[in-house]
């Protein structure tokens, strides 16, 4: 085989690794081929479906629709062992949207791990746009970050909505290109 063919059936493959789901704005990655060769569930895609809807909410700026998706025993925990409940998440994102001039977000899924009425989900919360100069000292910087994160969705009448978030170690967030602290 020629290499450009391989370099081609490389490129259609990793192509094929993902689905991308666009919903108002919000964006969402699903992986899509896995080791067993199993295609996409139907469960993923319900999951995928609300994480798309939970980020147009937060391209929106809207913490009335983004918490639509959380329980009322919604809880929130950071890498600093910080939790925060449904209410003060809310609060939270709200004062963060503030902040923002522009922003685009969306999740990633690597692995969801069913159980009867609740599953599981291991992947990326991300998030990119430019900050309110009043925020950075009279200009505008350039956002972007990437959180692993740990989610846990419950099945309710209203659908699947999220119980749990909890951030993982490994994120990255930049300003203006930078890893803040890098100098």
């Amino acid at each position: 085989m020629s290499r450009g063919k391989r370099k081609r059936n490389s490129q259609r493959r990793r192509l094929t690794l993902w689905t991308v789901l666009t919903l108002s704005g919000g964006w969402i990655y699903l992986r899509e081929a896995k080791a067993d060769g199993k295609a996409v569930s139907p469960l993923q895609k319900q999951i995928a479906t609300q994480f798309g809807k939970m980020a147009a909410a937060m391209k929106a700026k809207n913490s009335t629709a983004l918490a639509q998706f959380l329980t009322p025993d919604f809880t929130q925990k950071n890498l600093d062992g910080k939790t925060a409940d449904r209410k003060a998440a809310r609060k939270n994102f709200a004062s963060a949207m503030k902040a923002m001039k522009t922003l685009s977000a969306g999740f990633t899924i690597d692995k969801t791990t069913p159980a009867k009425s609740e599953t599981e989900v291991i992947g990326s919360y991300l998030f990119a746009g430019m900050t309110q100069p009043m925020t950075t000292g009279g200009k505008s910087q350039q956002l972007a970050m990437s959180l692993p994160i740990k989610t846990l969705w419950v099945k309710t009448k209203a659908g699947w909505l999220l119980k749990r978030m909890e951030q993982l170690k490994g994120g990255i967030v930049r300003l203006d290109g930078k890893v803040p602290g890098d100098g």
